[in-house]
């Protein structure tokens, strides 16, 4: 964490200040700080709203068309699990998503993992990873049509 407990508020509040009002990039440590420090769902919607914010200022200030590295998108999808934010960590996998986030099937299996003990969630995983392009491998496909013994 950065020096003490900071608040995922906080930590929101920095960042939106460093695009919007110096007009700079804020430190990746802040971004990774705030990956880190979420806790509930209200925690990640302030997550995602940043990732929109930082995407925009990198198309509009910096001319960067290129998305986040798909690591980024992995470690928002383990904090989408961590939290239990299912809804949200599907968002991550869309394929043209507004966080310009880059789906992978790395991503994938960390809230597959999540899914598989909820089975109502699967059939909407598969899907959302289907209409991502993201190859759905024979391990997933399995997870997908175990019965539940």
């Amino acid at each position: 964490m950065i020096g003490t407990l900071v608040t995922v508020k906080e930590l929101h509040d920095k960042i939106l200040e460093s695009v919007n009002v110096k007009r700079s990039v804020p430190p990746n440590a802040w971004l990774w700080s705030l990956i880190e420090s979420c806790q509930c769902q209200d925690d990640i919607n302030l997550l995602f709203e940043v990732l929109q914010k930082l995407r925009r200022f990198r198309l509009s200030n910096l001319r960067l068309h290129d998305n986040f590295n798909s690591n980024l998108c992995q470690q928002v999808a383990k904090t989408c699990v961590r939290v239990g934010a299912i809804d949200s960590g599907k968002k991550a996998l869309w394929k043209h998503n507004v966080l310009g986030l880059t789906p992978s099937v790395a991503s994938a299996h960390h809230l597959l993992a999540l899914a598989d003990s909820l089975k109502s969630v699967i059939p909407s995983m598969v899907n959302a990873l289907l209409s991502s392009g993201l190859n759905v491998r024979v391990d997933l496909d399995e997870l997908y049509k175990k019965d539940d013994l």
